[in-house]
């Protein structure tokens, strides 16, 4: 229908100029908080007509929440506070969820946690179905699977797909800490032990 149609025109409107303003996180946040009425505000911060504001802070963050974890209705003025100041440091882990859509604004305390375990529990068992799959490329189990004549699993081919992407943008990835600290170290160490070989061989040959 043709309101329809003005609303879904407008919306994608939002989108651009929240994406040109915050980048991708915050356009899909928009959308799905139905920022429509930040238009005019947003658009003045994409044209460079006004200072950028003030960060969200703990305080307000925190204000903006019921005894339950709720943020509820401030929803918007979160929203809006971000897209023009952006976040505090400190606060990240728990605002980005929200902009995200991976906390809902009327999740409790209670559920977010719970939310949160299940995404860790699913990742975990991914890394585990990687770590398997890139078994069945490199190691025995896949010559044992071709010599059996057995279908290869139907996510393999998806994880062959993936592969050279994740290897192209892990390596400009820092991982300093967390599960894949150690593996980013090691590469570091490799790679300057490589420069340095080849500092070497350069000096040597001249």
């Amino acid at each position: 229908s043709p309101a329809g149609s003005m609303v879904r025109n407008g919306r994608g409107t939002t989108a651009a100029v929240v994406a040109a303003a915050g980048g991708l996180g915050l356009s899909l946040a928009a959308l799905s908080l139905g920022a429509v009425p930040l238009l005019a505000s947003l658009g003045d911060r994409a044209s460079n007509k006004r200072k950028r504001g003030s960060p969200l802070s703990p305080s307000r963050w925190y204000a903006s929440q019921d005894s339950d974890g709720r943020v509820g209705d401030a929803a918007a003025d979160v929203l809006a506070r971000v897209a023009d100041g952006g976040v505090e440091p400190m606060l990240r882990c728990e605002v980005w969820p929200l902009l995200l859509g991976l906390r809902e604004p009327n999740d409790t305390a209670v559920e977010q946690e719970q939310a949160r375990r299940r995404r860790r529990e699913r990742y975990r068992q991914l890394r585990e179905r990687c770590e398997e799959l890139h078994e069945m490329l490199s190691g025995r189990s896949g010559a044992a699977m071709g010599a059996s004549g057995d279908e290869p699993p139907a996510d393999l081919g998806t994880f062959t797909e993936t592969l050279p992407v994740i290897r192209a943008d892990v390596p400009r990835t820092p991982f300093r800490t967390g599960a894949f600290q150690s593996h980013w170290e090691a590469d570091r160490l490799a790679e300057s032990a490589s420069e340095d070989d080849l500092t070497t061989t350069t000096t040597t040959t001249a």
